[in-house]
């Protein structure tokens, strides 16, 4: 017999006799000892059911700390996900007693490489002689540059009686390419150059559909394209944007939504086509209004209007030799964006503007009897269409056609300097761009774009062209009038 089975025999035996033991003490045990036996039992049953109620909340708890530990590797996943919620997304570090409400911090950056198909032998852009007739996009042309890099803070009214503000910095290129730079940062490495492009502080009224007033320095309201080369859908920016249109404002707009598709905004500013740092540049101020109408879920359509006195360059006489003291600049531009299919989407911007004794003096060659330059009116006008087709799920092609007709030369002048009005001769400008965006991951694009430009210059003292490697053509100016650029940018959004 094995050691196992001995010990059940021992055990079965004993179970027996404890039940016969009890069996004869139950015949001579009186009922009362049968009544506190019958206590004691229930006595035992209500703990042990207290103890298997204990039990089960432990393994609940033993249940809980096997789950965190099986999740504790995941734990900075988690932290992730609830800071890229909506709610948590919007916030940073900031006083709540002093601004109680969620604060967005971002910004992008905006790094580009341009090679010039002309191979010019100087830069082009900054040079009288080489004019290259792009404002964001001229430079040297065979390079990497830092185009742009912005940060903003954005803690705009979003109700009823709310007050709020916003701030966008820039540095880089860009600032200097639209003429708000504020400041430049020396250093042993070069300059960096940096400007305030925005700051503002909003509230909206609690009258009707409430009045936004926002008061300070903003973008301009004209145009398709905007100054961050992130929102665009190419990379360089076109004529009609760097020439037609001013880039910011300071002062005052005041926009009401009419109807869920209908929006209307009035500005005061200090000058329609300000400079830095945006000061008073004429002894009135300048008046813009915009509508902004959907009347479909895939049509929105945006009109521009300006008027603003145009004698910053005057002197303070009735006639001179620039211009006459209380000119006006009128100024028209209308875009209309439309999203037909889910994958596409086009885009039309047109632009007038007429600047009183605006033209430029080497297309008039007449002076009045004391002996001044007389002007006429400078007018300019252009319009570019535009197709963006989302062709796969990371990619997308978009293309821009532009027409830009500066027949008065007054879109960079007049000023009455011969050198300056050199640099600004009238002009017919066309170019055609292609842009290939691929989304590398979510918050990094990287662009390719290709984009040629052609111009004829009419009036003034030079040849139509652009400078080449073969070097400057009669009375310094350059060969061709044609420039085919390949240009890569990487912009990341943060």
């Amino acid at each position: 017999m094995t050691v196992d089975r001995f010990g059940k025999v021992l055990l079965l035996s004993a179970g027996l006799a404890v039940v016969c033991s009890s069996a004869v003490r139950a015949e001579s045990t009186s009922a009362e000892e049968m009544k506190q036996v019958l206590a004691r039992m229930r006595a035992m049953e209500e703990k042990m059911a207290s103890q298997e109620k204990e039990i089960g909340n432990l393994k609940g708890k033993l249940k809980q700390a096997e789950a965190y530990s099986a999740a504790k590797p995941d734990i900075h996943m988690q932290i992730n996900k609830a800071i890229a919620s909506k709610t948590a997304s919007d916030k940073i570090f900031h006083d709540p007693e002093i601004f109680d409400r969620a604060i967005k911090f971002g910004g992008s950056l905006d790094i580009q490489y341009q090679y010039s198909f002309n191979t010019p032998h100087t830069h082009n852009g900054t040079n009288p002689n080489s004019p290259d007739f792009r404002t964001f996009g001229g430079g040297n042309f065979n390079s990497f540059q830092v185009s742009q890099v912005d940060f903003f803070l954005d803690g705009t009214a979003q109700e009823k009686g709310q007050a709020g503000f916003r701030i966008d910095w820039n540095l880089g290129r860009d600032p200097v390419n639209a003429g708000y730079t504020f400041t430049s940062l020396n250093s042993g490495a070069g300059t960096v150059n940096t400007g305030l492009e925005q700051a503002y502080i909003d509230y909206i009224a609690d009258i009707g559909n409430g009045v936004h007033f926002r008061l300070g320095k903003f973008v301009t309201p004209f145009g398709f394209e905007v100054i961050e080369g992130a929102d665009n859908w190419n990379v360089t920016r076109a004529f009609n944007f760097e020439r037609a249109i001013p880039f910011t404002h300071t002062g005052l707009s005041v926009d009401y939504k009419w109807f869920d598709n209908f929006t209307t905004t009035g500005f005061i500013v200090n000058d329609l086509f300000q400079g830095d740092p945006g000061l008073d540049a004429n002894s009135g101020k300048a008046f813009m209004f915009q509508t902004n109408w959907a009347p479909s879920k895939w049509v929105t359509w945006i009109v521009n209007v300006g008027a603003s006195q145009d004698d910053n360059r005057s002197t303070d006489v009735d006639s001179g030799s620039t211009r006459y003291k209380g000119d006006w600049l009128y100024l028209v531009n209308s875009n209309v964006t439309f999203t037909p299919w889910e994958k596409f989407a086009f885009a039309v911007d047109a632009t007038y503007g007429n600047r009183q004794n605006g033209e430029s003096r080497y297309n008039v060659s007449t002076f009045n009897n004391t002996g001044r330059v007389t002007y006429d009116d400078g007018v300019f006008y252009g319009i570019a269409g535009y197709v963006k087709y989302d062709f796969l799920k990371n990619w997308y092609v978009a293309g821009r056609y532009e027409y830009f007709w500066d027949l008065d030369g007054a879109t960079g002048g007049p000023t009455g300097d011969p050198a300056t009005d050199n640099i600004n001769p009238s002009a017919k400008m066309w170019s055609a761009t292609a842009t290939v965006d691929w989304a590398l991951s979510n918050p990094l694009h990287v662009r390719f774009e290709f984009r040629h430009d052609e111009v004829e210059k009419v009036g003034g003292h030079i040849a139509p062209g652009y400078r080449t490697s073969s070097g400057a053509g009669p009375n310094g100016t350059p060969f061709r009038n044609t420039n085919d650029t390949f240009t890569m940018s990487w912009v990341l959004k943060f």
